[in-house]
């Protein structure tokens, strides 16, 4: 089910004049994170007594970790919780997972697993908007109730960069191409089961223009390629009158009954050509199979 905000304009219109904080960055060190990094913002809330929230992004030397959370913005700890983000005048309204601490106090953002949301925002892909607009808007959202939220960008870019250490942004950045090249992959798979081949070389290729070196797709759009040519000539090679394609495993027979001698058994997926028409019967034709000749039923034929 695709999420909507209602009314998020009309109700930002009322904070979005009142902000005037700008972002602080500090590093410190304790037993159970080791050393860390972190910057926050405060900003203006709708709901009382939840008026000053602060949105932080951490960096956790040890682990390698960046966690981005909201503080002070309401209870964590209903059903349904999810986190809408706006940049400045920007129309897409982003969707965001939720988890929480303990106390249920703060609100983690994750990106979304909803493959029916219309906008998705890696992580990288929301500190990189930090950096570059004026305001965010945020609605902190649950069956409890809601929050709307604005936090100033003034000063972000410096915070943002005094926390994150050189390489990491990149390095996000690679990671998540990559599983969305894996995940593209997976997806062609599942049209190559279904025999929709030119479907799986369209996703193929979309994969391969996200990883041009990576070898996965470069051999899947060759596989994918010999497998379109073999369907025309396979399609090309039934258009004609008196060739089937067996869509099931069935005997030849020296004659037109299962009792007769069998001369061969034909797996499902070959091809036969009727070879004599004066000796059809009702239920078999006279087919010819490689070196073979005999009967086979019809019904053991894919219909023209």
């Amino acid at each position: 089910m695709k999420h909507t905000v209602f009314l998020l304009p009309l109700l930002f219109m009322f904070i979005g004049h009142s902000h005037g904080q700008s972002w602080s960055y500090k590093d410190g060190e304790n037993p159970f994170d080791g050393k860390y990094k972190s910057s926050h913002v405060k900003g203006k809330g709708t709901e009382f007594p939840y008026n000053s929230p602060l949105l932080y992004v951490n960096y956790f030397e040890k682990s390698g970790a960046i966690n981005i959370y909201i503080g002070a913005c309401g209870y964590a700890g209903c059903d349904n919780n999810l986190i809408y983000v706006k940049f400045d005048d920007e129309e897409p309204i982003y969707v965001f997972d939720v988890t929480s601490n303990s106390e249920k106090s703060v609100w983690f953002l994750h990106e979304t697993k909803d493959a029916t949301t219309d906008y998705h925002l890696s992580v990288y892909e929301f500190l990189q908007k930090l950096k570059k607009h004026n305001k965010v808007y945020i609605r902190a959202s649950s069956d409890c109730g809601s929050n709307d939220m604005v936090f100033s960008l003034s000063g972000s870019t410096k915070a943002l960069n005094y926390v994150i250490p050189d390489g990491w942004m990149e390095e996000a950045e690679s990671s998540r191409v990559y599983k969305r090249y894996l995940d593209l992959i997976s997806e062609a798979i599942t049209y190559t089961n279904d025999n929709k081949h030119e479907k799986a070389l369209e996703v193929y290729q979309l994969a391969h223009n996200l990883v041009p070196e990576d070898s996965i797709a470069i051999r899947q759009i060759a596989k994918t390629k010999e497998r379109i040519a073999k369907q025309a000539d396979l399609e090309e090679e039934l258009s004609q009158e008196n060739v089937f394609l067996v869509k099931f495993t069935s005997n030849i027979y020296q004659e037109p009954s299962p009792s007769s001698e069998t001369i061969v058994n034909i797996p499902k997926g070959n091809i036969i050509e009727v070879s004599d028409t004066s000796k059809e019967t009702r239920r078999y034709y006279y087919v010819k199979f490689g070196e073979y000749q005999g009967y086979l039923l019809k019904s053991a034929l894919e219909e023209k």
